[in-house]
């Protein structure tokens, strides 16, 4: 953070925070030096020690984020880690302070945000959904605001652009995806808590996990993970291109899973199939064309189809009036 002299122009370095996994854990700054933070299970600090670990600070917080006994304005991060807008609503003192949130601005006085959700996710299921200046389904002691985030990708041996990256870059195109994620196929373990974090901030979420090659793996395994979670999260479309496989049995929480086998050497005895076929529908699609190391453009229209398919049946505002082509090596969506 940085103070600007509107004079001279001159900046003046004030403050850096320090995050882990999406968390806040310290400052350093200027003027107060090295500081931690302690956080209750939705990341808002509630004790701030010094770097000696003696006390700094409390904060207390009411279920929708307005603090109890707020104290030291120059304490940005607040409710859930996110910075504060001291008066940013102005009024009263305290109740016009706002949370922002990236996307929208929050007010923990009223529970409410100042703006439209930018997604469409009503559900007749879930009442709540059906909000759109609702937080976080409106149980903050238990939910997050959701961010979106609904699609993983994993690349396979190398980790090498294309393929699964043009996959996801496309994907990107479409809001109403929210953030899609791309993952090198080592990192299973982070795929997964950033799944479990996005369930507990939207039970109703759409997930897909997808992967190519030893990604395809990963996305096998990354499913079998958040199945293990009480209550397991469900994964809405599963794909997996050209799979190497430690395993091939897909878990009852996943509903849709596709495998796409560009070349007889990957199709070897690899196929999909499901641990409890009542609850998972699989199929296996053989489409040789390129080698093992590249996805097919055929493959990649496909998947890419078919995410945008099974998001638009679970609500989101999708527009499939979009065709996709092939340019010059690039796939692209083209508006009619």
């Amino acid at each position: 953070t940085f103070e600007e002299d509107h004079t001279s122009g001159a900046r003046t370095w004030v403050k850096d925070f320090v995050w882990r996994e999406g968390k806040l854990v310290a400052s350093e700054s200027a003027t107060d030096g090295r500081k931690h933070y302690h956080l209750d299970h939705l990341g808002s600090p509630r004790l701030v020690t010094t770097s000696g670990g003696g006390f700094h600070r409390r904060h207390d917080y009411y279920p929708f984020g307005e603090e109890y006994e707020p104290t030291d304005v120059t304490e940005e991060m607040r409710f859930t880690g996110h910075e504060k807008d001291f008066g940013g609503m102005g009024g009263e003192e305290k109740h016009g302070d706002l949370e922002y949130m990236h996307a929208r601005y929050y007010s923990g006085y009223t529970g409410r945000f100042l703006s439209l959700d930018p997604v469409r996710s009503g559900r007749p299921a879930n009442p709540q959904s059906w909000n759109r200046y609702t937080y976080a389904l409106n149980n903050p002691l238990r939910f997050l605001d959701p961010d979106g985030r609904t699609v993983v990708g994993f690349t396979g041996f190398g980790n090498q652009a294309g393929g699964v990256t043009e996959i996801i870059r496309v994907l990107r195109d479409f809001p109403a995806l929210g953030r899609v994620e791309r993952f090198d196929h080592q990192r299973i373990p982070e795929a997964a808590r950033l799944l479990r974090k996005e369930a507990r901030a939207d039970p109703s979420q759409f997930n897909v996990f997808l992967g190519h090659s030893l990604g395809a793996s990963s996305a096998v395994q990354a499913a079998q993970i958040v199945g293990t979670a009480t209550p397991a999260i469900p994964v809405h479309l599963l794909v997996a291109i050209d799979p190497v496989f430690s395993s091939k049995t897909v878990s009852p929480n996943v509903e849709l899973a596709i495998g796409f086998f560009q070349n007889q050497t990957a199709l070897g005895g690899q196929k999909l199939r499901a641990e409890d076929p009542s609850k998972t529908t699989v199929r296996n699609i053989e489409i040789f064309g390129k080698g093992h190391t590249q996805i097919d453009e055929a493959v990649a229209l496909a998947v890419v189809s078919e995410v945008l398919r099974l998001a638009q049946e679970q609500g989101k505002d999708i527009d499939l009036r979009k065709g996709f082509q092939f340019i010059q090596g690039e796939l692209v969506f083209v508006r009619e």
